[in-house]
């Protein structure tokens, strides 16, 4: 399905059902997906909105150790080694979904080597407006997500967020990180939930 047809608006339906439905069912879809990534929504989702169609796609994740404002994909993909008493800051894109509407977006860290929670600490994750990410109850800190209420335009960057990390002790090797991106976005009027996700790995130089 290409982003065309996935967005089409269908023009025949009054006017007072699409503001309805704008109104009442991304509160509905927000509280349906606001799940730990591993839980899929689909099914209970399309039960009790039998006209909601959800689907998922992989997709391409970028990360650019070079922040800047406005963001701009650089092609920096590996970052300084963490040191005690710095951060070390990179962003993340999902090129795909830049400048389609979006209400939910997840940030997922795992590092195989070393505990996230014993040796770096996730200082913050922030999405492109500077709004914080929170962390997901039962993560330890490695899960962060936001779930909105209303639709928000992805940069054409698609840049999805800005995460900040700080060493907790002195690091010789901490090993790369891993990460995985999701960004559910909506059509409008919100008949189609798409929900792009990626995988990542920073590495340190």
């Amino acid at each position: 399905m290409d982003t065309q047809s996935f967005l089409q608006v269908d023009n025949r339906r009054a006017p007072h059902i699409r503001r309805l439905r704008r109104a009442l069912v991304p509160a509905l879809i927000a509280a349906l997906w606001a799940l730990p990534i591993l839980k899929p929504a689909q099914p209970r989702a399309q039960r009790h909105l039998p006209d909601l169609h959800i689907f998922q796609t992989t997709e391409t994740v970028l990360i650019d150790a070079q922040v800047e404002s406005p963001s701009t994909y650089d092609g920096v993909s590996t970052a300084a080694r963490p040191r005690l008493g710095s951060l070390v800051s990179f962003q993340l894109f999902v090129p795909r979904a830049g400048g389609l509407s979006a209400f939910e977006y997840t940030v997922d860290l795992h590092n195989p080597k070393q505990s996230l929670t014993n040796a770096v600490k996730v200082a913050s994750v922030r999405d492109w407006k500077g709004r914080p990410l929170l962390p997901t109850r039962g993560t330890q800190g490695a899960v962060h997500m936001t779930a909105r209420f209303e639709f928000d335009k992805l940069p054409t960057s698609g840049h999805v967020a800005t995460v900040e990390l700080q060493p907790l002790i002195e690091l010789e090797d901490p090993g790369p990180v891993g990460l995985t991106v999701s960004v559910s976005i909506v059509s409008d009027p919100p008949r189609r939930v798409w929900r792009m996700v990626g995988d990542q790995i920073l590495k340190w130089y």
